[in-house]
């Protein structure tokens, strides 16, 4: 039995985005431009002002397909690594079709790419948003400048996603020749889970001596003021004579939000002794029992949490008469997770795991 109490949901601002996938990279399309004054001076702290570079010659305009440079996309580049602990090594690469296969499953792919004067010098150069797909993707956005009959010098790296800049999801052409790149500090791969992440901030980067900088927008991310908390709290399972040599008790087991943002699935997984067996029909939403011994493993999915609400679980165990319930320990733990099935970061991890103390009466 499980009942779901609302104590009421704090406001939280819900990010909002359009996102395309390509290859599986959520791709965000939304417009979170940043905003500047009539002068120039950017309008709020932690943004930097763009100065607009000489625009030189006007930027002859190249054959594009799908949002990629149709030359890039089927060249031989230099694509710089991201050190030497990174899969991602980089290296002289063929692209066909904005594709370059390492390895038979090691892919490269350059996802957009824009052109402009970057540098002021009156030449066009192109400048890329890639993914190396490993695992969580590795982003960079990289300049290269043509050479005529579909050949590239590699400029370098205007940014990758690193330290707070956890994403890039897109790019646009900014004034002056200078380019935008469209970050956030969560990393989000699906569009069911867009709502879950900061809003993205558009940062705007230009070639000056030599070197990429940064030249308008922000330059820091907000504290996020939407997240997840859950908190478990257990009551004791005390186990009483049920005739026949056996034993039963009924274990509590609440599990309440107290963050501002809901939690939109639940996950509640529980390890008891292997002594213990399940009983009733408290367990919906649960997972066959996976013997571990000493213990005995379940995990049950349930549905949104939302902010301020509690779940109440009402658990049945029996177990017989002399059964060792020391051995193998016991505890609930619950994690919030996101449609895909990957888990939604909790904001306190020190509340999410509670024991569980077993009595004979």
């Amino acid at each position: 039995m499980e009942t779901q109490e609302h104590r009421g949901s704090p406001s939280w601002v819900r990010a909002v985005a359009a996102v395309a996938t390509v290859l599986g990279v959520g791709i965000s399309a939304a417009a979170c431009a940043a905003k500047h004054t009539p002068d120039g001076q950017a309008s709020t702290p932690g943004m930097v002002a763009h100065t607009a570079a000489p625009s030189g010659a006007p930027v002859a305009r190249r054959a594009v397909s799908n949002g990629v440079d149709q030359e890039l996309a089927n060249a031989t580049v230099d694509i710089p690594g991201r050190g030497p602990t990174s899969l991602c090594k980089g290296g002289r690469l063929t692209f066909t079709n904005a594709v370059s296969v390492i390895d038979g499953e090691l892919n490269y792919t350059i996802l957009k790419t824009v052109e402009s004067d970057l540098d002021g010098d009156g030449t066009t150069e192109v400048t890329a948003l890639l993914t190396c797909a490993v695992r969580d993707p590795s982003l960079q956005v990289v300049t290269f400048s043509p050479t005529g009959q579909g050949g590239f010098t590699t400029v370098g790296t205007v940014l990758q996603n690193e330290g707070p800049v956890a994403t890039i999801y897109d790019l646009r052409l900014a004034d002056g020749g200078a380019v935008s790149a469209q970050v956030s500090d969560h990393q989000v791969s699906r569009a069911t889970d867009a709502e879950h992440r900061t809003e993205p901030q558009w940062r705007t980067y230009a070639r000056r001596d030599g070197t990429f900088a940064q030249v308008a927008g922000p330059t820091t991310f907000p504290a996020d003021q939407r997240y997840v908390d859950l908190d478990v709290s257990t009551g004791n399972l005390v186990l009483e004579p049920a005739g026949s040599g056996r034993r039963h008790g009924v274990l509590k087991v609440t599990v309440r939000n107290n963050g501002t943002l809901a939690a939109p699935s639940l996950r509640v997984d529980l390890r008891v002794p292997v002594g213990l067996t399940r009983a009733g029909d408290g367990w919906a939403g649960c997972d066959p029992e996976q013997p571990e011994p000493p213990s005995r493993a379940t995990v049950c999915h349930y549905g949104e949490l939302a902010p301020g609400a509690s779940r109440v679980l009402s658990l049945e165990f029996t177990a017989n008469e002399g059964a060792d319930l020391l051995q193998g320990g016991s505890s609930v733990h619950a994690a919030s997770q996101m449609p895909s099935g990957e888990s939604l970061a909790d904001s306190d991890q020190s509340n999410n795991s509670e024991s569980i103390r077993i009595s004979r009466r």
